[in-house]
């Protein structure tokens, strides 16, 4: 039996929260404390107001983004032969295209990532977002 089938995809999600709290602490040491002091002079809030927003939308945007990513990858990667037998049964073209599936399947679990890169490049939460997800996957099918 591969390694995929030994872990489940609640692991590889709790090893993605782990590695986004792990990213939140860098973030509240390193970046946070001079945003937050941009943001309470700004505002004129206390510091420690803002500091404990910021650090706490970060936390939640590493947390959330890095464990879906991490265990709908797992998902994919667990399921790819019969998502692949869907893909070919419902799109009779894309058997001619297994480039085509690989990108789809990729699209399956890079989508957190590129809705969060839309929305930290303009705010948005859904227009342009799946565009940017079809980037980030066609980027991590070149990189495979």
């Amino acid at each position: 039996m591969d390694q995929i089938g030994q872990v489940s995809a609640k692991t590889r999600a709790a090893e993605g929260l782990f590695n986004g709290l792990k990213f939140s602490i860098v973030h509240a040491a390193t970046y946070a404390p001079f945003y937050a002091k941009q943001a309470a002079l700004e505002t004129g809030r206390s510091f420690w107001l803002e500091y404990a927003i910021k650090t706490s939308r970060a936390c939640f945007f590493y947390t959330g983004m890095l464990s879906t990513t991490f265990g709908m990858r797992h998902l994919v990667a667990e399921n790819k032969d019969r998502l692949r037998f869907d893909l070919q049964y419902n799109v009779p073209v894309l058997t001619q295209y297994p480039t085509a599936q690989d990108i789809i399947l990729y699209c399956g679990f890079s989508w957190p990532i590129g809705f969060a890169i839309n929305y930290m490049h303009s705010g948005r939460y859904l227009r342009g977002g799946m565009s940017l997800t079809v980037m980030v996957a066609l980027i991590i099918r070149a990189m495979d």
